[in-house]
């Protein structure tokens, strides 16, 4: 519970498991190797900086989001190494005035956006990715770029008014289950 600082003075890098939870943010200052588990429950978020990487080792290990926000500050840096993924709540959310790659998984919300005004940023699939809750492109100044993959939703995509247009190449939308909630203001 409460803000932590991972690595920022004399802390170890390599963990067995990780599990944050409880009101407050957690960042992470240094490369970490995560032996087994990653875990970020509700109200709790994880805050990884733009040049650090946090790596999954061993022979069963899992990420997992329960709940909060894992913010990706990083040009690349979503987690990796890790043999499951299971992000079945709260969101990720790549928020960097830098273009980022955006990791091809299954995301329960994702959030692409800026830090600041006037940063104009694009934020590129790499590989086919799916979202079970909802797709948000939240500032004017950002663009997704599907780079010619698939985009499985299930849940609902918003856009802001006025902003920059999805690019899709010869990319797919598959929406996937009941309902269908599009922004009225996306346009091109």
């Amino acid at each position: 519970t409460g803000t932590s600082h991972i690595g920022y003075v004399g802390s170890p890098t390599t963990f067995n498991n990780i599990i944050a939870q409880g009101a407050g943010t957690k960042y992470f200052y240094k490369d970490m190797t995560i032996n087994n588990d990653l875990t970020n429950q509700l109200g709790s978020n994880l805050y990884i900086q733009p040049s650090v990487t946090l790596t999954g080792s061993g022979a069963d290990n899992t990420l997992t989001i329960t709940g909060g926000v894992l913010y990706l500050r990083g040009a690349n840096n979503f987690p990796t190494g890790f043999e499951n993924i299971s992000l079945t709540g709260g969101y990720v959310d790549y928020y960097s005035d830098d273009d980022q790659t955006v990791y091809p998984t299954t995301y329960y919300n994702l959030r692409l956006r800026r830090v600041n005004e006037d940063s104009s940023t694009t934020k590129t699939l790499s590989g086919d990715i799916a979202v079970k809750g909802y797709l948000q492109v939240y500032d004017v100044e950002t663009m997704l770029d599907v780079a010619d993959h698939t985009v499985t939703l299930t849940g609902n995509l918003y856009f802001p008014t006025g902003g920059r247009q999805i690019e899709w190449g010869t990319g797919t939308l598959i929406k996937d289950g009941n309902g269908w909630g599009i922004d009225a203001d996306i346009t091109g």
